[in-house]
């Protein structure tokens, strides 16, 4: 004779609302890294990351960290978090981009109040992987460097944190980019 199978209630309408509502990480971020893994992309490595995020598939072992750049001083951003890139201490950043009023292409980098803007330092450079004996250009870069004050009055000064921002080939119609943040401190 057959046992008889044991039968389950249905689930009740509050638990089914909860588990849809949870979001299950992925398999691949949810996993550690393995011994000894240390993060320190390429330049075109964080582009491909970017391109990731921007279509939301998985990124195993995920070091960057989802902030809004552009909303505080950096050292108000990052007084908790550790670098991404222990070699260089580097911050890996995947921000927000904001559009100027009445612009669609240029990206508002002036923070409120009398906290600062990020001046850009150089144009556009292309970032460029090398495949063999060809090189396919997959994104582009451009650097910056933060200077804290009122910059509607004109009182602003030099600051020690260096930016780096990337993004895609068509990375003016991105409204996310992936920065490298870095401190300086000169040594006397």
């Amino acid at each position: 004779m057959a046992p008889h199978p044991k039968q389950t209630p249905p689930p009740s309408p509050i638990h089914s609302t909860l588990k849809h509502s949870l979001q299950i990480p992925p398999p691949m971020a949810a996993t550690s890294p393995p011994l000894g893994y240390q993060f320190d992309p390429e330049d075109y490595e964080l582009i491909n990351v970017l391109n990731h995020k921007l279509q939301n598939k998985p990124i195993p072992f995920d070091q960057t960290t989802h902030l809004d750049l552009y909303s505080n001083h950096p050292w108000v951003l990052l007084k908790d978090t550790q670098p991404a890139i222990k070699r260089t201490k580097e911050h890996v950043i995947y921000t927000p981009r904001y559009r100027a009023t009445g612009s669609t292409h240029i990206t508002r980098r002036v923070l409120g109040g009398r906290v600062g803007i990020w001046k850009q330092v150089s144009n556009f450079g292309y970032v460029v992987k090398i495949d063999g004996s060809d090189g396919n250009v997959v994104g582009r870069e451009m650097r910056f460097v933060f200077y804290e004050g009122d910059v509607n009055v004109g009182l602003v000064r030099k600051t020690d944190w260096y930016m780096t921002e990337f993004t895609n080939m068509d990375g003016d119609d991105d409204e996310f980019s992936i920065c490298k943040l870095k401190f300086v401190a000169y040594r006397v």
